[in-house]
């Protein structure tokens, strides 16, 4: 189903309410999939799901494939990549190495004893 643009799903999404700008909306995101377009504002999307819910004609925003499509045009967020880069290198998205975290544990053990 593609979007009609009629501006209902606005009024549920959170992230336009916090930012009440229409290119966050729920609308600029339906014209893009009307275009087939991945854009960056796919990642302000919380995937709550509101928008789908009160959509009258059922459009399916595609979040996540939208999502997926921008990170295959090397469009991914810095974040995100610095986070798969630890989770490969340290087994954590922290950066951080488990030797050193175990032994701040034993540290806080030995403070706490």
């Amino acid at each position: 189903m593609k979007c009609i643009e009629c501006g209902y799903c606005k009024v549920d999404c959170p992230v336009y309410m916090a930012l009440l700008n229409e290119s966050a909306s729920n609308r600029t995101k339906g014209r893009l999939l009307n275009l087939d377009k991945a854009d960056k504002i796919f990642y302000l999307c919380t995937n709550c799901g509101l928008c789908e819910k009160t959509c009258p004609v059922g459009v399916d925003f595609k979040i996540v494939e939208m999502r997926a499509k921008l990170v295959k045009e090397g469009k991914g967020l810095q974040r995100d990549k610095e986070m798969i880069d630890s989770m490969k290198k340290y087994g954590n998205p922290f950066g951080i190495d488990p030797a050193q975290n175990v032994k701040k544990e034993k540290d806080i053990q030995k403070e706490n004893d």
